[in-house]
């Protein structure tokens, strides 16, 4: 999901089919397609441990995902749907090996070897579109977006990332705007879209299509939350959040987030972002649509 990947669309048009000679690979997943009412419940917290996943910690986050939800994991080394493994993780911006990507082409999105072992699961119980994600802290937002993405296409629109808290294992929830809530917004007349696309030197904060400077106000100039010693700072992007929410027309209204990285940031940076969003903001789009 040039560096800002949200909303991710033009890569895998028609067009951009035609235009790649690659060959396409099409692995062949080792799926369990059982239904989900059927299934045996997959610990998070054992798939984490048994593959050496590190799990983004956060301050605060929802009650923990339930284990009945199918689970995507990425770790250092490996893509898993479940205890199946599906792809080979490369490590960098660039996200999964071209080879396994839609049309052979190293810029799209969509795994095939993970649609393929999505969309059967997904079928099998087409009322659930809720996904755990159990990711390690240091992956690429690049990759992970790519796997949001490939989800997206098999019918997912609801996510659960798995992380870490005092507390224990917890969730936070994101999902993808449906094509109704996108022409909702572009129609206008309800509250304004907040946009928060993350960077390494800081966050761009934009509120219908409006930026932000310094302070998250409209006469502030730079970036609205700069990075503090070379990191975001998640304090400061809460209290954007909530200044943007109180000062913004409809603002009471105003629920949804809208969040884009840079290809290089890691799970850890992007999630303690989208933790620092919730208290203000209940909804976080991360740009894909769904149906």
């Amino acid at each position: 999901m040039a560096c800002r990947t949200a909303p991710p669309t033009t890569t895998d048009s028609p067009s951009a089919l035609a235009a790649t000679s690659a060959a396409v690979v099409e692995p062949q997943p080792r799926i369990d397609a059982t239904p989900l009412a059927t299934r045996t419940t997959l610990s998070a917290t054992r798939v984490a441990t048994d593959h050496g996943v590190v799990l983004v910690k956060v301050d605060h986050a929802d009650a923990a995902a339930d284990d009945a939800l199918p689970l995507v994991t990425i770790t250092r080394a490996e893509l898993l749907v479940g205890t199946d493994v599906v792809a080979q993780v490369q490590p960098g911006p660039l996200g999964f090996d071209a080879t396994i990507k839609r049309a052979g082409n190293w810029r799209a999105l969509q795994l095939l070897p993970l649609e393929a072992a999505l969309t059967p699961i997904h079928a099998a119980a087409p009322s659930g579109h809720t996904l755990r994600l159990l990711i390690d802290a240091g992956t690429s937002y690049r990759s992970a977006l790519e796997v949001l993405f490939t989800a997206a296409q098999a019918g997912f629109t609801s996510f659960a990332f798995v992380v870490s808290t005092e507390g224990g294992e917890r969730s936070l929830p994101a999902s993808t705007p449906t094509r109704g809530e996108r022409e909702v917004a572009n129609a206008g007349g309800g509250p304004p879209a907040a946009s928060f696309v993350l960077e390494p030197t800081g966050v761009a904060v934009s509120v219908g299509g409006v930026a932000l400077g310094s302070g998250c106000t409209k006469d502030g100039k730079g970036v609205a939350v700069p990075a503090r010693a070379g990191k975001l700072d998640a304090t400061a992007i809460a209290a954007c959040a909530a200044r943007v929410k109180a000062s913004t027309p409809l603002g009471s209204q105003m629920t949804v987030a809208e969040v884009s990285a840079s290809a290089s940031l890691d799970a850890q940076t992007v999630l303690t972002a989208v933790g620092a969003l919730l208290p203000s903001l209940r909804t976080v789009h991360f740009g894909l649509l769904s149906q």
